[in-house]
């Protein structure tokens, strides 16, 4: 009875420490998203399946052609000194050039290696898709979470208004300024809070979850000018995958000149021979006879075409991967400029933040005591507002600058 209750007590304590972890389990961040994306993108999972298709491709081009195995019935058996021929059984193994199979094996590594490439290309790009939903989730947050601290101010604002009012120090003007002000705040909140679900949409699909699952958003985003990547796109697997198209295709054109040449052939064959009426000595036996073809590549228009076709893929490659080289460099270039023009816009907004609220701190105080100039006030603060909703835009373009960066370097930490 004991031994089950501490089996009880056991399982009890079990369970409440699960519960407690899962109470105190966090939201998920952006890197957890990352994670769940590249589980369970359909899309990313068909490249990784591709991948698979070439590696098994390669133990196929390695292999040896099947065997012949013929058998022929002679319906009039050829009579012969020790007997008459009845049937006849050839076995035949071919084997290509010599060299043949490796290159050909070459070919199809390097084209598996090929694919794996555009794989990690298609899940840098489906990182960079995911940060480019999450970042406005971010800056919508962020504007929806401004708006309803301004209203606060604005609130208080309306307060002191209100009391200067009725001691007959302010205007009843003020007091309709900032509720006109109010009536707006509420209206741009509602009108942000509609953005949200087709952005959440817009991210759930990216992670094919469902569109009703909740998006958590930090409540704020830090840059770190260390983070900027340097000027290197060697790094960028579709760059490398046209490097080991192309070796394939030179490992194609030394396919291609191989099957050019004879291909040799082993085999045997097995003759059944019946008694003859005869007495002869081994008469009766079957005879076998080992056998060496070959086959004769006369027709040399169609390899001299199979070794041009691999030489023109590979010119093709090479002018298809240095436009694609120049496209690269032009798009890194455009995403550098932007994270500089970010970090610039930041600063300059943070700079200006510290002075409207200062400026607003000077001109409260005048108003406390002379119950003028309110309306520079109410300007001011949405003057600060503009100012604290462009730093937003800053942080969300700064983010998604650095994620398309990483993604043109091939950068493989998300």
């Amino acid at each position: 009875m004991k031994r089950v209750l501490k089996i009880y007590l056991m399982v009890c304590v079990v369970l409440s420490i699960q519960i407690v972890a899962q109470g105190q389990s966090m939201p998920p961040e952006l890197h957890e998203y990352l994670k769940m994306a590249a589980s369970g993108n359909p899309g990313l999972k068909a490249k990784y399946t591709r991948f698979e298709m070439a590696v098994e491709k390669v133990a196929q081009s390695n292999g040896l052609p099947d065997p012949t195995l013929s058998f022929g019935y002679f319906v009039q058996p050829i009579e012969t000194r020790v007997g008459p021929q009845q049937a006849k059984l050839s076995l035949t193994q071919m084997f290509p050039w010599f060299g043949t199979l490796k290159a050909n094996s070459q070919r199809d590594s390097l084209m598996a290696q090929s694919r794996y490439q555009e794989f990690l290309e298609a899940r840098y790009q489906l990182y960079y898709e995911v940060k480019s939903a999450y970042y406005p989730i971010y800056e919508l947050h962020q504007t929806i979470r401004l708006h309803e601290e301004n209203i606060k101010i604005l609130e208080n604002f309306k307060q002191i208004s209100t009391v200067k009012y009725k001691n007959g120090i302010g205007s009843m003007v003020d007091v309709i300024r900032v509720d006109i002000l109010l009536e707006n705040a509420q209206t741009e909140i509602e009108v942000l809070r509609s953005q949200k679900y087709p952005l959440e949409v817009r991210f759930n699909r990216l992670l094919n979850r469902e569109d009703s699952m909740v998006v958590y958003i930090p409540r704020e985003l830090k840059i770190s000018k260390d983070e900027i990547i340097g000027d290197s796109i060697l790094g960028n697997p579709v760059l490398r995958a046209y490097d080991l198209q192309i070796e394939s295709s030179k490992a194609e054109q030394i396919v291609a000149k191989k099957q050019g040449h004879p291909m040799i052939g082993v085999g045997v064959d097995y003759v059944f021979v019946g008694n003859s009426e005869s007495v002869v000595q081994n008469s009766g036996r079957d005879a076998w006879m080992p056998m060496v073809s070959m086959t004769l590549p006369i027709y040399r228009k169609k390899y001299k075409s199979a070794v041009r076709t691999a030489e023109l893929k590979e010119k093709a490659l090479q002018l298809e991967q240095h436009d694609y080289e120049n496209t690269l460099m032009t798009d890194y270039e455009l995403a550098r400029y932007t994270l500089e023009i970010s970090v610039e816009k930041l600063d300059s907004y943070q700079r200006q933040i510290k002075n409207s609220e200062m400026a607003i701190k000077i001109l409260m105080a005048s108003y406390s005591n002379s119950g003028k100039d309110f309306e520079e006030v109410l300007r001011m603060q949405q003057e600060l507002l503009q100012y604290q909703k462009a730093q937003v835009v800053a942080m969300k373009e700064y983010h998604i600058a650095l994620a398309r960066l990483k993604y043109l370097t091939g950068d493989p930490f998300p």
